[in-house]
């Protein structure tokens, strides 16, 4: 008696969708994609669908759409689906809403024998963006199956329809076999049958316990499933020894295509985690770049660095490997719980009932493990800091000749740190080997319930045996379900240390309209009403007012402590301040980017860093100067002596922090490195507190003709130092209590500048 068998196109013989791959060319795929998901879900008119996706594709070249076409992707398996229906008597077609374009290529391919689908118009070879001739949709493919089953003499219960979308209901009922494939809920409920995997290598995992048992029935002991007759009928006919020997090749067939697979699984996942890893620090590392510099003196460089390794590793490991197994479990003890049931459904209820016990069980140990787990990570953290901060400060370290202390403190860390691992692995792993005890002792049950079955109900001895395999098959995705529990626990431990980052203030943001550096070779800066504070109510400045004039060249002086640090600190922009205003050629700091700011105002610190690197990145910060640029600017530095003196000269390695250099050197690198940038405002703060009296004199003769028309605030103790100062503001306990020109300061007697004289 012949049969009829209809396929839906897209989604079902194809893996995705024809009018997706046609999008792409034109950039629509989002767009088409959404209208197919809606019509797919039932929530949109499929003919009104079909005519607004087709619209988007007008002026697409016919010839690329055949190219596309031909290319598609068919699902697994699906070759191997419709030769096996041929062999068994089915007619097969396939209905499409998609185009003839994709369905007659596929078809012919496919050994389809026949193919239904729309037509794309097309004007010389240039689609119009309309469909040509009758339509299919949803309820013509319904109509097409009846005319097919009258002009084939096919009934309904004969009919075996596969689909995927709203549109493939009225196919279904016509059909006594509903196959829905991967599909939407609303497909589903119509389904007499329902494939929701399009990976078949569980399946393959699933069969193997199977094949045994059923030889043992009926070869051994004679009870008929129907195994070996089909194999006698379809493949070959031989004795025993045959039919073993068969079987046991197809077993190790099937296990060498799982191997193959899980490695091709265990590739893609870690390509998955490497990628989200990357895509976190990736992340982590824009939002460190612009977090407030009144953070980045707080933090300790351990914990954060440890953050962006340990914790981040955590989570890789929970994506790369425990996901992958979690789903690789949860199909398998799916497909084994199908065959159970198959097999002995009393029985099969009674271990599919009882085994999850064990999973809610480890659940409750699970939130233990987890605070363990955040507690070591908690001590690395506390051991990087201690370390990296004695190693970073060993120079000071040693000169107080505190070696003992500090590593001392590193030492006892470390012991924590110890303390908690400790605590977190053994711990971890009994609960594991516990809860795996649960699960061994419930097997030991299981297989008890089954010999018992096999005396007391119609189980075969063969079958019993495939249980045993099926009980052993579950316990390695037991293992991993459970193991899940306590890697979820520990990721999230990691996830919630890494979100403290996310939770570091950062500089605002600011659309900038108008740059004022760009008018002029220097600017003017008026500080307006300022007040600062590193924490409440412990003000560091307070309603300071200045007005430094452009080109002018300012000092302000004041006792340690006074605030001129933090206020030039201010100025350029790395504290945000409480209140007021400063207004940089009449524009307000609060319409400026902050790195406008940044690359023409130069802080030059007293004590500057430097990179573990050549002299020349700590001159140009890997910017490209000319040749004659930088010497210009190592001559007015007073650095072109010593340059001469180092062994590689500008190649030279410099040490950490700039360790083969003095301090005056460092300090001149620092002012090479403003010569460079070329800014519009200089602020030196003590710049030259290391250099002697003769040098500095030297350096600031050099560079007289460089900042001549340059706004130059200077910060200092030294009269040598401010003594070309046209105005000097005097600053006292976060005040501003004194200005004028040095002549007006000079004829107060109890001025703080008179006492530097």
């Amino acid at each position: 008696m012949s049969k009829l068998a209809v396929f839906d196109f897209d989604s079902t013989l194809m893996d995705g969708e024809t009018i997706d791959f046609l999008a792409a060319p034109l950039g629509l795929e989002e767009q088409v994609a959404a209208i197919t998901e809606r019509a797919m879900a039932g929530e949109l008119d499929f003919f009104k669908s079909l005519i607004a996706r087709v619209a988007l594709l007008e002026g697409l070249e016919k010839t690329k759409v055949d190219a596309i076409c031909a290319d598609l992707p068919m699902m697994p398996g699906a070759f191997e689906v419709v030769k096996g229906l041929k062999e068994r008597g089915y007619t097969v077609v396939c209905f499409s809403g998609g185009f003839r374009n994709a369905t007659s290529p596929a078809a012919k391919a496919l050994g389809i024998d026949a193919d239904f689908s729309n037509v794309l118009h097309d004007d010389e070879g240039i689609l119009s963006g309309k469909v040509g001739g009758d339509m299919m949709f949803g309820f013509s493919k319904g109509d097409m199956i009846v005319r097919l089953q009258n002009l084939l003499g096919i009934d309904t219960k004969d009919t075996l329809v596969v689909g995927d979308g709203a549109n493939d209901l009225s196919m279904f009922e016509h059909a006594e076999t509903r196959v829905a494939f991967c599909a939407k809920p609303v497909l589903k409920e119509a389904a007499t049958h329902c494939v929701d995997v399009k990976d078949l290598r569980e399946i393959l995992k699933i069969l193997i316990p199977l094949l045994i048992p059923l030889i043992v029935d009926e070869l051994l002991l004679g009870k008929d499933h129907h195994f070996i007759s089909w194999i006698s009928e379809h493949i070959f006919t031989t004795d025993t020894k045959g039919y073993v020997l068969g079987i046991l090749a197809v077993i190790l067939i099937l296990r060498v295509l799982s191997t193959l697979l899980s490695i091709i699984q265990t590739k893609i996942f870690v390509s998955i985690s490497k990628n989200i890893t990357y895509k976190m620090r990736e992340s982590l590392l824009r939002h460190l770049k612009r977090v407030s510099l009144k953070e980045y003196e707080m933090m300790r460089v351990g914990a954060v660095t440890s953050k962006l390794v340990t914790d981040v590793e955590t989570i890789d490991s929970f994506v790369s490997s425990t996901i992958s197994k979690l789903i690789v479990a949860v199909l398998i003890m799916l497909f084994s719980a199908v065959i159970l049931l198959w097999i002995h459904w009393q029985l099969a209820l009674f271990i599919l009932i009882t085994n999850p016990i064990v999973v809610l069980f480890t659940v409750k140990l699970s939130r233990n493990i987890g605070n363990l787990k955040k507690e070591e990570n908690k001590a690395i953290e506390l051991f990087q800091s201690s370390l990296t901060e004695t190693l970073e400060l060993f120079h000071q370290i040693r000169a107080a000749n505190k070696e003992e202390y500090f590593f001392k403190q590193s030492e006892t860390k470390a012991k924590e740190l110890k303390e908690h691992s400790v605590n977190y692995g053994y711990k971890s792993d009994a609960a594991i080997k516990f809860s795996y005890l649960i699960f061994l002792a419930g097997y030991e049950v299981f297989r008890a319930v089954s010999i018992l079955a096999v005396a007391y109900s119609d189980l075969s001895v063969g079958l019993m045996l495939a249980i045993f395999s099926y009980l052993w098959v579950m316990v390695s995705p037991t293992q991993d379900i459970i193991n899940f529990q306590y890697v979820l626990a520990t990721a999230k431990a990691a996830c919630k240390r890494i979100n403290s980052i996310y939770e570091m203030e950062q500089e605002p943001l600011v659309e900038q309209m108008i740059n004022p550096f760009e008018s002029s070779r220097s600017i003017d800066i008026k500080v307006n009403d300022l007040s600062f504070s590193y924490l409440k109510d412990k003000p560091i400045l307070e309603n300071i007012n200045m007005y430094i004039e452009r080109g002018c060249k300012v000092a302000i002086v004041g006792a340690s402590g006074s605030g001129k640090t933090t206020l030039a600190n201010i100025l350029v922009g790395f504290y945000p301040f409480d209140e007021g205003e400063i207004l940089y050629e009449g524009v307000s700091n609060k319409a400026l980017k902050l790195s406008t700011i940044r690359e023409n105002i130069h802080l030059i610190l007293q004590h500057p860093k430097l990179f573990n690197d050549t002299m020349l990145f700590n001159l140009t910060l890997g910017k490209e100067y000319g040749d004659v640029m930088v010497q210009n600017a190592l001559e007015i530095a007073q650095l072109s002596d010593v340059i001469e003196r180092l062994d590689e000269g500008l190649d030279t390695l410099v040490g950490k922090d700039g360790i083969k250099l003095s301090g005056g050197q460092r300090q001149r690198v620092a002012i090479a490195r403003m010569v460079l940038s070329d800014p519009k405002v200089v602020i030196f703060d003590e710049s030259t507190s290391a250099l002697d009296v003769h040098t500095e004199a030297k350096l600031f003769e050099a560079l007289q003709s460089f900042l001549k028309d340059k706004t130059v605030i200077t910060i200092a103790h030294r009269i040598s130092t401010i003594k070309s100062a046209e105005f000097i503001y005097v600053l006292e306990d976060g005040k501003v209590v004194d200005s004028g020109t040095p002549q007006e300061l000079l004829t107060k007697d109890e001025s703080y500048f008179s006492s530097m004289i």
